[in-house]
């Protein structure tokens, strides 16, 4: 029988649904990531009210402004659907980068699509764990984007509650 990817997922789910009296076989526990996965990928996204005037105000003063992404599918028509295209220099994937955030290759490969050293570049996230980690990782100062005062104990970058 060959490996299960999900297996440390289901036995999760496992311990997770039982906690809570809750028991499902283990075929259905198995539907749950490709459901997520569906569930995903038809959700619509958007914008907080402050993105597109903020890039806007940062392309007018010469900044380059790229996104770093875990998505793969359909980001450049997901850009466009949001108004970002005409706002960002470039868009830097996780499956192009073959790294995901906190890796150092996605963030090497914004730089060298920037064209700006480590120094120069400025990165907003709002994971600690892999946008801040990441970034400093790679050289670049961080900036955690925390909208919800979610993250209070952070205190070794500069948190902000809105890019304007």
């Amino acid at each position: 029988m060959p490996a299960d990817g999900n297996a440390p997922f289901i036995c999760f789910q496992e311990i997770i649904l039982a906690e809570a009296g809750v028991k499902l076989p283990r075929e259905t526990i198995r539907e749950i990531p490709k459901r997520l996965k569906q569930l995903f990928e038809e959700a619509t996204l958007a914008l907080y009210d402050d993105v597109l005037s903020t890039l806007k105000t940062l392309k007018q003063r010469g900044l380059i402004l790229g996104l770093l992404t875990g998505f793969s599918k359909d980001i450049k028509l997901i850009c466009c659907k949001l108004g970002l295209e005409s706002y960002l220099d470039f868009v830097v994937t996780s499956e192009e980068a073959g790294a995901d955030k906190p890796e150092p290759p996605i963030f090497l490969a914004a730089l060298e699509r920037a064209r700006v050293n480590a120094s120069e570049a400025i990165y907003i996230g709002d994971r600690y764990d892999a946008d801040v980690i990441g970034a400093r990782g790679a050289g670049i100062t961080p900036i955690l984007i925390d909208r919800f005062d979610l993250m209070p104990e952070v205190n070794d970058c500069p948190r902000i509650r809105s890019l304007a």
